[in-house]
């Protein structure tokens, strides 16, 4: 596994306060997969820096958003899923967007 270790403790860190178990959908990705999956070639994927995560309900985005902002610095959502990352190397920190905007291009999970 190529994942950050400030990613690993960020999530695992968020699964105990939230206290509920998180899935996981994507975290590190290869540069094939993640053509494959139509995401953009800068992808936090690719650097080990971010996860996807399941989230159906708004009450569940919620309570997931209230203490990943706690622990990462870039939070995207869309249908059916957050993505988190700590990518301050190459991408503005502190920041939320929604894939909603755009739909094709929402990560294919």
């Amino acid at each position: 596994m190529k994942m950050e270790d400030d990613v690993l403790q960020a999530i695992e860190a968020v699964r105990c306060e939230y206290g509920k178990p998180i899935y996981i959908t994507s975290a590190y990705r290869c540069q094939k997969h993640n053509a494959e999956l139509g995401s953009k070639s800068s992808s936090s994927h690719l650097v080990g820096l971010a996860v996807d995560i399941v989230c159906k309900t708004s009450r569940e985005r919620y309570g997931l958003m209230r203490h990943l902002l706690q622990h990462f610095t870039r939070l995207g959502f869309g249908d059916g899923f957050i993505h988190a990352d700590l990518d301050h190397i190459n991408k503005s920190p502190n920041v939320i967007w929604d894939y909603y905007k755009d739909q094709k291009d929402v990560p294919k999970q």
